[in-house]
């Protein structure tokens, strides 16, 4: 996850403990990126277990939306 063009993380998840461990890193390591392009970060359930973690400059910066798609 070290390329800075890095925009979105697609996750598969198997446990509860799993998403919450993978979904805070995720979260985390895109804060660092929202910061250049001052967009919010937006974490959309797909469906059981799949997510997307993606910059998104809808969401105001600094800030950490949930959304679901399903």
């Amino acid at each position: 996850m070290s390329d800075y063009r890095l925009k979105s993380i697609a996750l598969k998840v198997a446990t509860r403990s799993a998403m919450d461990n993978e979904l805070n890193e995720a979260v985390q390591f895109l804060a660092t990126k929202a910061t250049s392009s001052r967009s919010g970060i937006r974490v959309t359930r797909n469906g059981p277990g799949d997510f997307t973690v993606s910059l998104d400059p809808s969401v105001p910066f600094g800030t950490t939306l949930e959304d679901d798609s399903w």
